[in-house]
């Protein structure tokens, strides 16, 4: 078999291959710089924003000189369709796949726009009934494969599978709110975006106000302790008893204008974070009676020297969802020494203009080198329907039945996965604890050359 590149928009293919549209005679790519309108596009990192052009040399082929002139101008509307989808983001893609000779199946690089010109020599051959021709495409900076479905595992079903797992909102004894990707599982050579499916099992609606996804693949993924309990604080607060959290325990705090905690971080959990930056999703069990500010900070393991001054503080309201984003910041800020640190500790300076109280039950420690966050409108997702984050396509719905809905705002970059590196993803969200969900992933691989 020869290699077969196409063109099409899923709607309309045209195949280059001998005893097809013609053969190709060559083939150039070169890598530009390009101000990619649709810069959200399948989770791209600033390097891979590149665009690369591919040049080919075509020998247009067909039975007849109508149809030949047929053949060129069906080139010619798909790459008006591609640029008018360019400008206006709307419309089908255009896409182009190669097959190289001997492979099982073809690998798919979206055309932004394009240009056929006729070569020095077409009208020569036209009275053969083919046309010499250079076609010129701006294309994304790599190929990506066929769709497949992950064998993904969790914390209580450790065995990799398709067709789903189900997780939890919490890291606690039997529960987990992760699913693991073995590294074999993402194949190709550079990282890709994940095709998220989650189906909500816990019996009734819900609405994710915020559902933070995040991948693990730096911070020893299947060891790292993404989740501290408030209740290991070393000092201050009241532990109370409560099966429905994490722990099986919540820590009432009363700010009576000031409060501090220092919750510990473990020398091998230290070691783990390796320097890397780590954003911190407190998790709230009641919100405070008050408006309160708080201030995070990495400090020694006694919880006395702050090693993160100037840390701006959070307000978090009377009001605020469960969630209380605290930002991000280094663990240890080592300068990139990763080897030989000991425990340190999480501490939350409190400051209200009055007393107040709330409680909280922990402290979700987690990897921002590829993070997620998605925020349902006012809807709520019923029992057994879907969320479907799906950044190759870049679409966001909520499925009920098979109609899709509108419901959800996308912030921050796709979910990735890293080829060949073992990765856990969390998923954290603004509901109880208990509730569950059943996760099912998908990805194309990709590669950048072939």
């Amino acid at each position: 078999m020869a290699h077969v590149f196409t063109l099409t928009d899923s709607v309309t293919t045209v195949t280059f291959s001998t005893g097809s549209a013609g053969p190709v005679l060559k083939y150039t790519p070169t890598v530009v710089e390009f101000d990619l309108r649709e810069s959200g596009r399948g989770g791209m990192t600033l390097e891979q924003r590149k665009t690369v052009v591919r040049t080919f040399g075509l020998l247009v082929t067909a039975a007849t000189g109508a149809l030949l002139q047929t053949q060129i101008n069906t080139i010619e509307t798909l790459l008006r369709q591609a640029k008018e989808r360019y400008l206006s983001g709307r419309g089908r893609k255009l896409y182009m796949t190669l097959q190289v000779d001997g492979e099982a199946s073809a690998w798919r690089s979206r055309v932004f726009v394009g240009n056929l010109i006729p070569g020095e020599e077409a009208f020569d051959r036209w009275y053969n009934y083919s046309a010499e021709c250079n076609l010129r495409l701006v294309c994304e900076p790599f190929w990506e494969g066929p769709e497949a479905e992950l064998q993904i595992a969790s914390k209580v079903s450790a065995t990799p599978a398709t067709g789903g797992k189900s997780i939890h909102n919490q890291n606690d004894s039997g529960e987990g709110n992760y699913i693991q990707v073995l590294g074999a599982q993402v194949t190709g050579t550079l990282p890709t975006p994940v095709k998220i499916q989650m189906e909500n099992t816990s019996g009734g609606s819900l609405q994710y106000a915020n559902l933070f996804i995040a991948t693990n693949t730096k911070s020893d993924p299947a060891n790292f302790t993404h989740m501290i309990e408030a209740e290991s604080r070393l000092a201050n607060g009241t532990i109370t008893a409560n099966a429905v959290y994490s722990g099986g325990n919540v820590l009432s705090l009363t700010v009576n204008t000031t409060a501090d905690i220092a919750i510990p971080l473990s020398a091998a959990m230290v070691e783990d974070c390796g320097g890397r930056q780590f954003r911190a999703l407190l998790y709230q069990t009641t919100a405070p009676s008050g408006n309160t500010y708080v201030t995070p900070s990495i400090r020694d393991a006694s919880g006395l020297t702050n090693y993160t001054p100037g840390k701006d503080p959070v307000l978090v309201i009377g009001t605020s969802s469960l969630i209380v984003d605290l930002g991000s910041f280094p663990i240890p800020d080592g300068g990139g020494d990763t080897t030989g640190w000991g425990a340190m500790t999480f501490g939350l300076a409190f400051l209200s203009t009055a007393s107040v109280n709330f409680s909280f039950d922990f402290i979700q420690i987690t990897p921002t080198e590829s993070i997620r966050l998605l925020k349902q409108r006012a809807e709520t997702v019923a029992n057994g329907e879907f969320i479907v984050d799906d950044p190759i396509e870049d679409t966001i719905y909520r499925l009920s039945g098979a109609t899709k809905y509108n419901d959800f705002i996308v912030r921050e970059s796709p979910v990735m996965l890293w080829p060949g590196e073992l990765a856990r993803v969390y998923f954290l969200a603004d509901v109880a604890p208990n509730k569950t969900m059943t996760v099912r992933m998908w990805i194309r691989p990709r590669r950048e050359t072939v």
